[in-house]
């Protein structure tokens, strides 16, 4: 399974490289994310504050959008990773399991984040 290509932004890699890419970018990410607002609250309420603060505010939208961006392509990644069906039986269960989290992903709402 290592060796299928797949293309993500505009390149294309293996599974594997696929992966390695998108989770390192979405950590790195994250990480601005998080160190961005961090600085924003420490601020002092000072003259350069105020520029500052919307300067590392759009810097975080930028990132958040280059957030969405992987996740769409993680979305296509992980989509090639599941076994095919083999015979009948599993792709009966595969069209119920599929059925299933459609209709649970429907009322998703982020009450299980912690």
């Amino acid at each position: 399974m290592d060796q299928e290509l797949i293309t993500i932004f505009d390149k294309s890699m293996t599974l594997h490289d696929a992966i390695n890419f998108i989770y390192n970018n979405l950590q790195e990410l994250l990480n601005n994310c998080h160190s961005g607002t961090r600085h924003i609250i420490m601020l002092h309420d000072d003259d350069s504050a105020f520029k500052t603060s919307h300067e590392l505010s759009n810097n975080i939208l930028d990132f958040t959008f280059d957030l969405k961006l992987l996740l769409t392509e993680l979305d296509k990644v992980l989509k090639k990773i599941p076994f095919k069906a083999e015979d009948n039986s599993e792709k009966d269960w595969l069209k119920a399991f599929l059925e299933d989290r459609k209709n649970k992903r429907k009322n998703r709402n982020g009450e299980d984040f912690k």
